[in-house]
């Protein structure tokens, strides 16, 4: 079977050197070196290839007798990566153009543009005008009598 046409990679490379250089993941040079992996990946059409034991072995630099079921470093890795991106876009990136998601028991991330923000009308619609009635004075009120 095969992968579905990549993402369109500048906006990908784009949204991935936003994150890179984010306040965010400064502190993280593994959770963005498995970032890069993973979108590099992806961009490669492999992201249905992205498993735990792939992401351990190649990623992470675990050795290939790696038992993903006995060491859940892989699993601990990506829930970390998550949390930093959720964490990345609830602050710093709240703005970007586009978005990368890894949801929950994803190994490959997918791009979403981000909804451009309704635009608010520029001005409200005018009130429909207002009728005036004008009251006769007296005097033409008895005019008005006098002549019927």
């Amino acid at each position: 079977m095969q992968d579905a046409p990549p993402p369109e990679p500048a906006a990908f490379l784009d949204a991935l050197a936003r994150i890179e250089g984010s306040e965010t993941f400064r502190a993280s040079r593994q959770a963005r070196a498995l970032l890069r992996y993973l979108v590099e990946r992806v961009l490669a059409g492999e992201g249905e290839r992205l498993k735990g034991y792939t992401i351990a072995t190649e990623a992470l630099g675990k050795p290939a007798d790696f038992d993903p079921a006995a060491d859940p470093s892989a699993r601990v890795a990506m829930r970390r990566l998550r949390k930093l991106i959720e964490d990345y876009y609830a602050a710093e990136g709240a703005n970007d153009p586009w978005r990368v998601l890894l949801g929950p028991g994803d190994y490959a991330p997918a791009l979403e543009a981000r909804a451009a923000p309704e635009a608010a009308p520029a001005t409200p619609p005018a009130p429909p005008p207002r009728r005036r009635w004008i009251l006769p004075s007296a005097a033409g009120v008895i005019g008005a009598a006098l002549l019927l």
